[in-house]
């Protein structure tokens, strides 16, 4: 992982640059942190973004990654998983 600072228009926006198997942690995080999703970028080129936004202090925070599965698919994947033990035997 790796960070950086932008700064425009007196906008402070941190790039954090994760592998996509930790999108649903940072996700989380930043949730829990007060943040709302402002924006999601898909790029041709396999790059994605989502830009996150603090109500409280205005700070942005730009997640990056490389997807080599779609958050969809990681979404999707969550919501049909076997929720129990008795459901992961049959």
């Amino acid at each position: 992982m790796s960070t950086h600072n932008l700064t425009s228009n007196n906008i402070s926006t941190r790039e954090i640059q994760i592998d996509s198997e930790s999108l649903e942690d940072a996700r989380l995080c930043l949730f829990a942190s007060s943040y709302e999703l402002l924006e999601i970028r898909d790029f041709d080129s396999g790059l994605y973004d989502e830009t996150w936004i603090s109500n409280d202090c205005g700070n942005r925070i730009r997640i990056a990654f490389s997807r080599t599965t779609s958050p969809e698919a990681v979404v999707q994947r969550r919501i049909t998983a076997p929720s129990s033990p008795a459901q992961i035997a049959l």
